[in-house]
């Protein structure tokens, strides 16, 4: 199955003092599932970590496959 993930989803994985985060990383990491991220929500998830966490380019790229 394909799961459509937003921006507080993908944010809660890198910022370990989001609310979420525990519970997101456990789904990601137990889930068989696909992920999709829109590409409308890659700048918010950009401009959160780059405000909040310092980085500049998220870590971790290698979950993520551009489709076309």
């Amino acid at each position: 199955m394909t799961v459509i993930v937003d921006s507080s989803f993908v944010y809660a994985l890198y910022n370990a003092r989001e609310q979420h985060h525990q519970a997101a990383v456990d789904y990601f990491r137990r889930s068989s599932d696909s992920f999709l991220v829109p590409d409308v929500a890659l700048p918010e998830v950009c401009f959160l970590c780059r405000r909040d966490l310092s980085i500049f380019q998220p870590r971790h790229c290698d979950y993520f496959e551009l489709l076309p």
